[in-house]
């Protein structure tokens, strides 16, 4: 097992027992995007470059053999 698998186990672990605090998320600047609300700043899945969001939810979701590990964020926008 690698150590980023072992570190994304941990913090999937921290997360999903949290729920009791208040969590946020964020996501790396780009300096290219600066200034720019097109959805050229956003990634496929609309997050926004350089951009925070308040973690709602953590769950695990079980669909055909697989397991998947979800988050609600919310855009405080």
């Amino acid at each position: 097992m690698s150590k980023t698998t072992r570190l994304a186990g941990v913090l999937w672990m921290l997360l999903s027992t949290a729920s009791y605090a208040v969590m946020g998320a964020g996501t790396k600047h780009r300096p290219d995007d600066v200034g720019r609300q097109d959805t050229k700043d956003k990634a496929n899945h609309g997050i926004v470059a350089g951009h925070a969001y308040t973690i709602k939810a953590c769950v695990e979701v079980r669909s055909k053999g697989e397991t998947f590990q979800l988050l609600q964020l919310r855009n405080p926008w």
